[in-house]
């Protein structure tokens, strides 16, 4: 009965854990890390744009933060394709978005390795991106993007 009783208390432990790990992940903070800041998301949209030059249906996305008094807005040229809606996929390589200061040189994201999560929830979809750059540093990226078709505009 003690094995038992120990048993069930390391399974309630490592439940909570569990649940604990993934919390961030499933709330949405509207927040990215790049290149060691950690950057408030002001306003991310998204919208169908067709087929890319390879045959895939794609999303554009539009991101924009904000670094100090400096407006830094992230953009797709090929968008992302919609099968990822809804799934976990492995990320390397150039990333979809670059990021384009008002001053200042783009940043181009080059991925060692992580993981990108986009997943529909009421009011658009919830992007988890989690990754390392090639340079080491922590790339991340956790925020609700509106559906630009649907964006009601004051």
């Amino acid at each position: 009965m003690k094995k038992l009783f120990i048993f069930a208390a390391l399974l309630l432990a490592f439940s909570l854990a569990f649940v604990s790990c993934n919390k961030d992940e499933n709330e949405i903070t509207n927040t990215m890390t790049l290149r060691g800041e950690k950057l408030p998301i002001r306003q991310a949209l998204y919208a169908p744009m067709g087929q890319g030059q390879d045959g895939v249906e794609r999303y554009n996305l539009d991101v924009n933060t904000t670094l100090g008094a400096d407006n830094i807005l992230g953009y797709t040229h090929e968008g992302f394709p919609a099968s990822y809606i809804g799934k976990t996929t492995e990320l390397s390589g150039d990333f979809f978005l670059n990021f384009n200061p008002m001053e200042g040189n783009t940043i181009y994201v080059v991925i060692k390795s992580g993981t990108m999560k986009i997943k529909e929830v009421k009011g658009g979809l919830h992007f988890v991106v989690d990754c390392v750059e090639t340079n080491g540093e922590k790339f991340y990226m956790n925020f609700l993007a509106e559906d630009e078709t649907k964006k009601v505009w004051d």
